[in-house]
């Protein structure tokens, strides 16, 4: 597991003890978006849900092409199931997530290829087309 960011656990994760975790810390945004493509997952864990708001990792992740490990719930949990983007665990469901990990396969991750996610996302979260419908309702009122 590559961990990447600074947010408050960043200097106990730093500190952990595990060879197969590896923390990376924070590094710059472009850098980033390379370093992930080489990943399987984009594992998305929110411990406290914010009614009515949508990580944007979901979009991030998916526009470079990685499925989606979403372990929070809400509105995200919508979009990464209506859409297909990839796996959703309930909310703090540690057993779940276990038994999840314990199961992961090369067959579970090809049912979320890459080039299908990204072209999911490509069409689904294009802001362009999201602003132009936005303002051609505001525009109708």
């Amino acid at each position: 597991m590559h961990i990447y960011g600074a947010g408050p656990e960043a200097e106990a994760i730093g500190k952990l003890k595990n060879p197969e975790i590896v923390f990376h810390g924070e590094i710059d945004r472009a850098k980033l978006h390379q370093e992930i493509t080489k990943y399987d997952i984009g594992f998305i864990p929110l411990v406290n849900r914010i009614y009515g708001s949508v990580p944007s990792k979901i979009f991030e992740y998916t526009k470079l092409g990685l499925p989606i490990l979403y372990y929070a719930g809400g509105e995200g949990e919508g979009l990464v199931t209506d859409y297909k983007l990839g796996w959703s665990i309930p909310v703090n469901n540690i057993n779940f997530l276990q038994q999840f990990i314990d199961e992961l396969s090369k067959e579970k991750l090809n049912e979320f290829p890459k080039d299908m996610v990204k072209k999911k996302a490509d069409l689904l979260f294009d802001f362009h087309k999201q602003f132009k419908m936005f303002n051609t309702k505001i525009e109708s009122l």
